[in-house]
């Protein structure tokens, strides 16, 4: 951390950070192991491994997506890339998903869901209304009321479809700069005061979507999902309308955050971490898109009201990644953290120069650092034996595990079991 400079507020942000993992993160894990007959395993030696976290470590393989990764380089990418994500965004975006009305591209879902089965990760899908990203021949139609009828059927079908195989949806983006179903208002309303009327127009269509997606999948996440909230630069105008969702009890399950480093800056962490707390109040968080440079941005790369930072490097890049990765895990309203360009192939302004891989998909500081802060010091594993009462006690992060005991004629027996709470008792037989 020292070549970000922190202040001693953010070092004390850091700190208590880190406190709050072992408290929110971590909890006291009790086994008993019996036989068949019900009797204690007295002796036994144990070893438990940690295989997958309880919180969302997510990332986008937009790259896969696009189609931008070789057959030789697929094996690679994908060891990378699920070695270190236990969950990933896809692209529902309708523009892309139904470019020509009528012909929807579930065959572009079926690639990511496929590779969700093979790794055994959650999707998040993104995102069922984003007004940027909705087909031309959308945009062209007039009626409000047909716009309101072919959008509810776009959601529906969606939630319906990959019901069971998509965990949460973004069913809401960005909705601080879209006026209406079909209307935004790119950077303008980045500066433009949000009026009334505004957020009320804004509300009016963003309540209904999130009816629809419950409705048809009462199972998934839901979330509304807007940007700025670190830097707290558009954090009022989110509040606006959170407040006005909430007291029309709209069923969203909580706020996805954008964090995009390039167009907030070098945010002072203790400012983060006020800014999250802010807006907690209004649900449980998730990190949706999280990047952060490994360069000074360009002028011609300035997007808005964005504040590039001279100080970006791979070191700092790597840096910050890890302080915000901290500072989230360390939160209690926080679920999870995407991070969002995970090779420099990506095709983003917003994003370039970001990627956790290099262009040529060689690793960057920031991903050595992020897997072994997520993967070791951030992962139980432990070796002991049975006691007297063929129990076991010890801090165990939430989430999967497996059990492998050594019986006393040389067997190996591996059994799974899941740490849902911070206080677990879990009784396993061996047969």
């Amino acid at each position: 951390m020292q070549a970000l400079a922190l202040t001693p507020a953010e070092v004390a942000t850091l700190e208590q950070a880190c406190a709050n993992i072992a408290k929110l993160r971590q909890g006291a894990l009790t086994i008993e192991l019996t036989d068949g007959n019900g009797r204690p395993l007295r002796g036994i030696p144990v070893r438990i491994e940690q295989k997958k976290h309880r919180f969302r470590f997510g990332g986008q393989p937009n790259e896969l997506q696009r189609g931008v990764v070789s057959a030789q380089e697929q094996a690679a990418y994908e060891e990378r890339f699920f070695s270190l994500f236990n969950e990933f965004a896809w692209g529902f975006v309708w523009r892309s998903y139904e470019a020509t009305q009528g012909n929807r591209r579930n065959d572009v879902a079926e690639i990511g869901l496929r590779l969700a089965a093979k790794h055994g990760t959650t999707v998040r899908g993104h995102a069922l209304i984003y007004t940027q990203e909705h087909p031309p021949w959308f945009t062209e139609i007039g009626a409000q009321a047909e716009q309101f009828r072919v959008a509810e059927a776009h959601v529906r079908d969606l939630a319906t479809r990959y019901k069971g195989r998509v965990s949460e949806w973004v069913v809401v983006n960005e909705t601080k700069n879209t006026f209406s179903l079909a209307g935004m208002l790119r950077g303008q309303q980045l500066i433009a005061p949000l009026t009334e009327s505004t957020r009320q127009g804004v509300v009016d269509y963003v309540d209904p979507a999130f009816r629809w997606a419950r409705e048809s999948d009462p199972s998934a996440i839901l979330l509304f999902n807007d940007n700025r909230v670190v830097s707290g630069k558009q954090l009022e105008k989110i509040e606006a309308i959170l407040q006005e969702l909430k007291r029309r009890n709209t069923p969203f399950d909580g706020i996805g955050i954008q964090t995009h480093m390039k167009n907030e800056g070098r945010v002072p962490l203790d400012r983060m971490q006020a800014n999250l707390t802010q807006l907690a109040q209004y649900g449980r968080l998730n990190l949706t898109e999280l990047s952060v440079p490994s360069r000074p941005s360009t002028p011609s790369e300035n997007l808005f009201d964005s504040e590039s930072w001279a100080g970006w490097s791979e070191e700092t890049q790597a840096a910050y990644a890890l302080a915000m990765y901290i500072i989230a895990f360390g939160h209690p309203a926080v679920d999870g953290i995407t991070y969002w360009s995970f090779t420099d192939r990506r095709l983003d302004p917003n994003t370039t120069a970001t990627g956790l891989l290099r262009e040529d998909l060689s690793p960057r500081p920031i991903y050595e650092k992020l897997k072994r802060l997520i993967h070791e010091v951030w992962q139980t594993r432990w070796d002991g034996t049975t006691d007297s009462a063929g129990g076991l006690r010890l801090q165990a992060f939430l989430g999967d595990y497996t059990l492998i005991a050594t019986m006393p004629d040389g067997r190996k027996v591996e059994m799974p079991f899941t740490v849902k709470n911070r206080d677990e008792s879990v009784k396993l037989t061996v047969k």
